[in-house]
Formats: structure tokens, C-alpha cells, sequence
């Protein structure tokens, strides 16, 4: 009976150290409500109906200031099949930067212009970064019109490809 006892006190403990399920293809993207740079809120769930692409990234992060200047370049392209075929598509650039103003010379000097720029000051304790389970940047989520995730960590000519598919 005390090995029956000691199990399953394990058994339940170990159980509530489980991973999350991760985020991945047909997963369900977390919705979340955010502050813009603009002092604008924007929610998620509010953009069902659009393609919405969400980058997770750092000033300081090297890796994300070269895929920002390949998204400027996308952004810029599909801004134009969006408005010709309806579909809307929303960049969605969340920070991982403490420092704002590192963060507001970045974005100025990356030319991103997408209104949906988010930096909550929070770094890695960032409830976005907890609720999309950001271990690393960058990190990408190509979102679809439903709210599911199409692909994660897509970018440059993987991600082009990508809303080539969609847009046709």
C-alpha cells in the first residue's frame, strides 16, 4: 500500500511538471491583446479573417535585424496582392527588448512600418513570449484566416512561397 501511496504522489506530481503542448502546424495561435507603438490596442482574435504574420525579435538580436529588412521587402510586395485580392495580411512585430528606446531606434532604422509594432518592456518574461512559448528569436508564426498556425519559424523565400500559396 505505501508503494501504491508513494507512486502515485509521484505520478501526480511529475504530471504537473508536463510541457505545454507546443505551438505548431494547425495548432491554434494564442490570442492576446497588445499596445502598439501608436498607443493602439490590438487583439488577436480581432483579425480572424486575415493572414497575420507574427515575428518575434530584439534590437539585439542579429538574426532578426537581417530577416527584418527581408519582411520590410515582403511586406511591401504582398501589401499590394492584399489589396487586390481582399485577403488581408497583418504584420504583427512583437520585441523582446527591456530597453524601448533600443527598441524605437531598431524599428527606425529597420524601416518597419507595419502599424503593429509591440514591445512590452518585459523581455523574456513577456506574457506574448510565455503564451507562444518563445525560448529563442527569432521566432516566426505565419497565422491563417481561421486562427490556426500555418507554419512557425518561417522566413525569407520559405515565407514568400508561403503567401504565394495563400494569394492564388
Amino acid at each position: 500500500m505505501f508503494r501504491f501511496i508513494i507512486f502515485s504522489v509521484l505520478f501526480v506530481v511529475a504530471a504537473g511538471f508536463q510541457k505545454p503542448d507546443a505551438l505548431g502546424k494547425d495548432s491554434q495561435a494564442p490570442d492576446f491583446s497588445a499596445i502598439t507603438v501608436h498607443g493602439d490596442t490590438i487583439r488577436l482574435s480581432g483579425l480572424k479573417g486575415s493572414i497575420v504574420y507574427v515575428d518575434f525579435w530584439a534590437s539585439w538580436c542579429l538574426p532578426c535585424r537581417k530577416q527584418n529588412i527581408a519582411l520590410v521587402k515582403l511586406q511591401e510586395k504582398f501589401r499590394v496582392l492584399s489589396k487586390r485580392t481582399g485577403l488581408p495580411l497583418v504584420f504583427i512585430s512583437i520585441s523582446m527588448d527591456t530597453n524601448q528606446d533600443l527598441w524605437r531606434t531598431a524599428m527606425a532604422k529597420d524601416n518597419l512600418s507595419w502599424k503593429n509594432q509591440i514591445c512590452d518592456g518585459n523581455g523574456w518574461d513577456s506574457p506574448l513570449a510565455k503564451a507562444y512559448q518563445i525560448r529563442k528569436i527569432p521566432t516566426s508564426f505565419l497565422i491563417g484566416t481561421g486562427g490556426k498556425i500555418i507554419a512557425s519559424d518561417i522566413w525569407g523565400p520559405a515565407l514568400d512561397e508561403a503567401l504565394e500559396k495563400l494569394y492564388k
